[in-house]
């Protein structure tokens, strides 16, 4: 019985072990231009339709099966809400890759606010959707505010903006 332990967990993990050899890794880290690390970018080959995000430390792992790697050449991209994109060409060749990527702020895409809401009571399927654009001109007017309610008060019909209780 003792000896049939030992060979029933190598029959058990031996295929395991196989796959594990048969993947390689494109792994890396993303900040932004003053090394800081930028959670949740989106890091993905879009040839492959597959992809990952980034952790709390800004690092991404891709693990692909090495069948793919057969010397193709391929768009690796990361993008970030209020960052220019970025792509590098990769040759896939089986072996791990590190690369890392510097993001810059785009000073046009962080002007872009979007809002989206529905009714508490109300489902997605029979809720009106509405669309709104503020212009930054139009908002500029406004001196001072203490706010999101207040700069956007009278601008936008039929929005209510309501402070929230508890955690977001």
């Amino acid at each position: 019985m003792k000896k049939k332990i030992p060979l029933l967990l190598l029959v058990l993990m031996l295929p395991f072990s196989l796959m594990a050899q048969n993947t390689f890794r494109i792994m890396g880290t993303v900040t932004d231009t003053y090394g800081e690390p930028l959670i949740g970018a989106n890091v993905y080959i879009p040839a492959l339709n597959t992809g990952a995000a980034t952790d709390m430390a800004g690092k991404y792992v891709i693990e692909l099966s090495k069948d793919v790697a057969q010397g193709q050449e391929v768009a690796l991209t990361v993008t970030y809400v209020g960052y220019k994109s970025q792509s590098v060409m990769l040759t896939l060749t089986g072996n791990s890759i590190q690369q890392d990527f510097e993001l810059e702020e785009d000073v046009f895409e962080s002007e872009t606010v979007v809002v989206t809401g529905i009714a508490s009571k109300t489902s997605k399927s029979v809720a009106e959707v509405a669309v709104s654009r503020i212009p930054a001109a139009q908002l500029a007017e406004i001196q001072s505010y203490q706010g999101l309610s207040q700069l956007v008060s009278g601008k936008i019909s039929g929005v209510q903006v309501a402070p929230s209780s508890g955690n977001v």
